[in-house]
């Protein structure tokens, strides 16, 4: 038999089990909030449903397909466990050179101190945009919009800390502006040509602004980590989700040797004609000894996660041909999870699995 424990701020009511068929077992659920733990037969059953009701609706939350990812196998650990311990000291940084293109020109950054950091040793980092949905800790902006929580990596890296015995620190930057997609993509104008398909429903006030943020970051942002909190640049990770992820790919090879790992979960590819990408990549010098671990994520569970899809598998395909290997290339689809923070959350223990073995 195997047991999942999942955790949510909703109610949760009852939970279906799906086999190959999608036939459904019913189980009832205590009505409690928090942990809802759930025994099932693993080799019988490849899917699983929550329903919850919120403001008098019927919600569902799915956690589907592929059990072997989240619960058989014990190498994966994609378990969520309820961690919570340490906290997440915000700061408010002004940078009137490089975020000029933001009316007040300051930007939120969140910091995670796991239970193990220490000031004492230099801490390793794992920047991280969307900064405002990452934490458990953090809930003044998933209380308000988002039904799926935050990715709950302050849970997770707590976990891995403790585990490993590692001194790793969570920095993450607030993109919850109306000019998000502007700051986390590249500019069209120089990079390359937009893929109408994608953007005509994503949100540019200006042309992409991320060379502008990659600027605050490297001469703002990681000076004061670097002084505050005894942060050890030469172990240093960026993350991040959708148009995040593209942000982090970009960055993570724009500034060779600056970053030892790359988490890149959906990331956004499909906003550029992949050619700007074959282009971005020709520029870099593949026979270097500190190029960056790469994970790549996709899921297929619903439109986006399918448009995004083809350009993360042609992106793989081009890294193994400029000599990358699984030594330090990774990749994870998984048909059945959809582009929200719940496939992330059960995806990201994996990832820093593979990403911090440098």
């Amino acid at each position: 038999m195997g047991k999942i424990a999942l955790k949510s701020k909703w109610l949760f009511n009852y939970a279906y089990l799906y086999d190959e068929k999608n036939n459904q077992t019913k189980i009832k659920l205590k009505k409690q909030k928090g942990f809802v733990n759930v025994d099932f037969d693993e080799n019988k059953y490849i899917g699983l449903k929550f329903t919850s009701f919120r403001d008098k609706k019927s919600t569902s939350y799915i956690y589907p397909g592929s059990l072997d990812l989240s619960f058989k196998d014990e190498n994966m650990n994609t378990k969520i466990i309820n961690d919570i311990e340490g906290k997440v000291i915000n700061h408010e940084l002004f940078d009137k050179k490089n975020l000029s293109y933001s009316e007040d020109r300051k930007k939120m950054i969140y910091v995670y101190l796991p239970s193990t950091y220490s000031k004492d040793k230099p801490c390793e980092v794992l920047l991280c945009f969307d900064g405002h949905n990452d934490y458990n800790q953090n809930p003044e902006y998933t209380s308000k919009h988002d039904p799926y929580g935050s990715i709950q990596m302050d849970s997770i890296v707590n976990v891995y800390c403790k585990k490993e015995n590692r001194n790793i620190i969570l920095v993450g930057i607030d993109n919850s502006s109306e000019l998000r997609e502007s700051e986390l993509t590249m500019d069209n104008k120089k990079y390359g040509k937009y893929n109408p398909k994608m953007t005509k429903n994503l949100d540019f006030r200006m042309s992409g602004k991320l060379d502008s943020l990659d600027r605050f970051i490297n001469e703002t942002l990681l000076p004061f980590i670097k002084k505050e909190y005894n942060a050890d640049l030469n172990k240093l990770s960026i993350y991040g989700s959708s148009c995040g992820g593209i942000a982090a790919f970009y960055l993570g090879f724009k500034n060779l040797g600056k970053y030892k790992s790359i988490l890149a979960f959906s990331p956004a590819f499909a906003i550029y004609n992949f050619e700007s990408h074959i282009r971005f990549l020709s520029k870099i010098d593949f026979s270097r000894k500190d190029l960056p671990r790469v994970f790549l994520y996709n899921g297929g569970n619903d439109e986006l996660e399918r448009m995004l899809l083809p350009q993360v598998k042609q992106m793989e395909t081009l890294l193994l041909t400029k000599g990358y290997t699984n030594k330090n290339l990774s990749s994870l689809y998984v048909d059945s999870f959809p582009h929200n923070e719940i496939s992330w959350r059960l995806v990201m223990p994996r990832a820093m699995e593979f990403n911090f073995k440098y």
